[in-house]
This record gives structure tokens, sequence and C-alpha cells, in this order.
């Protein structure tokens, strides 16, 4: 192991609209490679356990409005975690462009 180095994390933020607007998730934009395939692997244990790697926290609440916890996707409802997905998708891709010279 090198001594003091680690992998960076980089992070965005998804602001939700619509009917989860003021809903906020911060999620890892640089997960392994190993990570995006488990999210989309098809298996729910595969799926979560990735989901919990990427996500770093939200502000998720559920219909009482007691806090969901980060990456417990059993208790967010299923529009709402398609969208976390395909919006991580986006942060995911925008972070990987390199600056243009």
């Amino acid at each position: 192991m090198t001594e003091g180095r680690r992998m960076p994390v980089r992070t965005a933020e998804i602001q939700f609209d619509g009917i989860y607007a003021g809903f906020t998730a911060t999620v890892r934009t640089n997960p392994s490679y190993g990570t995006k395939l488990d999210l989309s692997s098809g298996d729910r244990d595969r799926f979560e356990a990735a989901l919990k790697a990427i996500v770093v926290k939200w502000d998720f609440t559920d219909e009482n409005g007691a806090a969901i916890p980060a990456g417990a996707p059993e208790d967010v409802p299923d529009d709402l975690l398609a969208e976390l997905v395909r919006r991580w998708g986006e942060a995911v891709g925008e972070a990987a462009q390199l600056p243009k010279t």
C-alpha cells in the first residue's frame, strides 16, 4: 500500500423536481466499475449494495416525514428510485467529460 494515497471521491448533488421537488441526493460520480455493473445487474442484493456505494447522502423522507436511511431502496417509491439512478447516470457522464483545450 502506498502511504498517503487514496482514491479521490467525486460527488454531485441531484435536486429533484415534480412531486419530489425539494428532495436532494449527493451521489458518487466515480464509483468502481464493479459497482456500476452491480447497479445494472438485475440482482436485488447486488443492486442494493451498489446503491449504498453510490449514495453519499440523501434527504428522502417517508409519507410521515420520517427520514429514510441513505441507500435503503426498500423504503423509496419506485419512480423516485428510478429517477435517482437515471440522474446518477447523467451525473457520471457529465463528470467523465474531459475539458476542451
